[in-house]
């Protein structure tokens, strides 16, 4: 199972709630968001896990996946064009940041990624012997 990095089955509710405030948004020291944690989903099968990352608007230049040990790291970042004069404006300019706790049954060496209309979508392949075998079991 993949988890998200901050997410334990041992947290209490108080703690569980402070994490997901805290992955969601960072705060400075003047109250102003640094880092935002960005939309995704988590697809398993027998084969692979895949994660799905919104990451609109946002060049692949400027996103970066790294992994060490077992912690998986995304991070990028929106710019603005200071050129352009804007009226109004609602779309988050800055960084995104968010990790994931991936499991020892993974083989670390064959994990892909790539973007396609603002979607990171990262494969990470399963070791053979973890892969799930299904078999009946004669009852005598």
């Amino acid at each position: 199972m993949l988890l998200k990095k901050n997410y334990t089955p041992h947290s209490t509710y108080l703690e569980t709630l402070n994490n997901i405030f805290d992955d969601m948004f960072i705060f400075s020291k003047q109250n102003q968001i640094i880092k935002k944690s960005p939309y995704y989903n988590i697809i398993e099968n027998d084969e692979i896990y895949i994660i799905e990352i919104q990451l609109a608007g946002i060049d692949k230049k400027n996103i970066k996946t790294e992994i060490n040990k077992n912690i998986l790291k995304i991070s990028a970042e929106r710019k603005k064009d200071d050129e352009v004069k804007y009226n109004y404006s609602e779309i988050y300019y800055g960084m995104y940041e968010t990790s994931f706790t991936l499991p020892e049954s993974i083989d670390t060496e064959k994990i892909k990624a790539s973007s396609n209309n603002g979607i990171l979508t990262i494969t990470i392949p399963k070791l053979e012997n973890s892969k799930s075998q299904i078999r009946e079991i004669e009852i005598l």
